[in-house]
């Protein structure tokens, strides 16, 4: 979580795309040609999330890092999330922005097989005015 807060602060777009994803991996890990192929055709057939290109996962970690620039985080809370097949946490932070704090961001952060990675974040509480 630390590790994908710092990375969206720094705009190292690669550690990002390494600490954002599923379960299932890193959105980083776009599976190189065939494994891509293989996951676009299971797509189709509802059994896969389609595969992002190279350019695709840059624009989205682009976003989200420009977003979560931040002054500072302080980690109020974590709650478990009931229901998943997988353990998932809530994570509620806040971020501060000169003197602007923004309270209970919520980052559901999901195990993955080597780890930790943020699945969601609230960015619409750092966007709406």
């Amino acid at each position: 979580m630390e590790e994908f807060l710092e990375a969206a602060n720094s705009g190292d777009l690669d550690a990002l795309a390494r600490t954002f994803g599923t379960a299932r991996g890193p959105i980083a890990d776009t599976g190189g040609t065939l494994g891509c192929g293989l996951r676009r055709f299971a797509s189709w057939l509802a059994m896969a999330d389609p595969c992002l290109s190279r350019q695709e996962v840059e624009l989205r970690m682009h976003t989200i890092a420009r977003v979560l620039r931040h002054d500072g985080y302080h980690v109020v809370s974590e709650e478990s999330v009931p229901g998943r097949a997988r353990p998932a946490t809530r994570v509620a932070v806040e971020i501060r922005r000169g003197a602007q704090i923004y309270r209970d961001i919520g980052f559901l952060v999901v195990r993955a097989s080597d780890g930790w990675l943020v699945e969601a974040v609230e960015l619409e509480k750092l966007t709406a005015r």
